[in-house]
């Protein structure tokens, strides 16, 4: 009975979306994930450990997370998300996925695009996302430094030429 019971409960949320509901769930996750996003630029860390999934603020305190986040070289750029696209599973948990660019935060003129996806479940009335990977971003991957500068190449002299001789050689 309880099985029965539970399973009729389930089906609601654990079927598929019509048309209309696909299009409001698709702009509440973008929505609610470019208000993350947008905290994060101006490094309001506090606000953000709000935006983490029930499990994962058990996992991470929001000290840690605070901590974590402060000490990440990089952060959002003002730029809005692009190319995001979601997949939604059901009517509370779908994948975000996007391309954000990253600044340094020491240096604002190096920057980094990333590609990303994250999970992202309904809770109460906000959809949430796994703390554990914020505090990684955008660390994955390889990200571009600046090029050294070239130095000239010397022209080697005849004295040069000889010098690079090896010792088996006997000296006249």
């Amino acid at each position: 009975m309880f099985i029965f019971l539970t399973s009729i409960f389930a089906l609601p949320v654990l079927s598929q979306t019509n048309f209309y509901e696909k299009q409001e769930i698709e702009k509440k996750v973008v929505k609610d994930f470019q208000e993350l996003i947008d905290i994060w630029t101006e490094e309001l860390y506090f606000e953000m450990y709000q935006f983490g999934t029930t499990r994962s603020r058990k996992k991470l305190t929001k000290i840690e997370f605070v901590q974590r986040l402060v000490d990440l070289h990089w952060k959002p750029s003002i730029k809005p998300l692009k190319d995001e696209k979601i997949k939604i599973l059901y009517r509370n948990f779908a994948i975000i996925e996007f391309t954000q660019e990253f600044i340094n935060k020491f240096d604002q003129t190096r920057t980094v695009e990333k590609r990303m996806i994250f999970p992202t479940i309904m809770e109460g009335s906000t959809w949430k996302i796994d703390l554990t990977q914020l505090i990684n971003i955008p660390y994955e991957g390889r990200i571009p430094e600046k090029a050294p500068a070239k130095k000239p190449m010397a022209a080697k002299t005849v004295k040069d030429a000889t010098s690079d001789a090896t010792s088996d050689q006997a000296a006249p």
